[in-house]
């Protein structure tokens, strides 16, 4: 038996759970129209009749797809879909910073240059008037 895979806007399906945060949970996803993998960002349902919390999640979308710099993921679409709100982001596979901080010692690549690339992106979003 195939499981049955949630689509968004029948074009982003589902596939599984990345991350929970304050207001919403990130999911691995297939762009079906471009064939490629991006990251959903799915507003919990208790939000999502608060006009307020809905604004911000769209002024967040709107803000974040205007930014382009290396250390920050590319926002790709938002959207609505049976009172289920969205922010279709870039997915960038790899490690959580966490998991690589508390794994082996940082041999290889110096803190500073984890630092420099963590640091550069809030600067260049406050710059273009983006704060977080």
């Amino acid at each position: 038996m195939t499981q049955q895979l949630e689509v968004l806007s029948d074009r982003y399906e589902l596939h599984r759970k990345l991350a929970t945060g304050g207001m919403a949970d990130v999911w691995l996803a297939r762009d079906r129209v471009l064939d490629r993998p991006v990251a959903v960002k799915i507003m919990f349902a208790q939000f999502a009749t608060d006009p307020l919390f809905v604004e911000r999640f769209r002024r967040e979308a709107k803000s974040a797809g205007n930014l382009n710099h290396p250390n920050i993921v590319g926002v790709y679409d938002w959207g609505e879909q049976g009172g289920t709100y969205f922010i279709v982001m870039e997915y960038i596979e790899g490690q959580q910073l966490r998991d690589v901080m508390a794994g082996a010692p940082l041999v290889d690549t110096p803190i500073h240059e984890y630092m420099t690339g963590i640091l550069t992106a809030p600067e260049y979003s406050h710059r273009a008037g983006v704060l977080h």
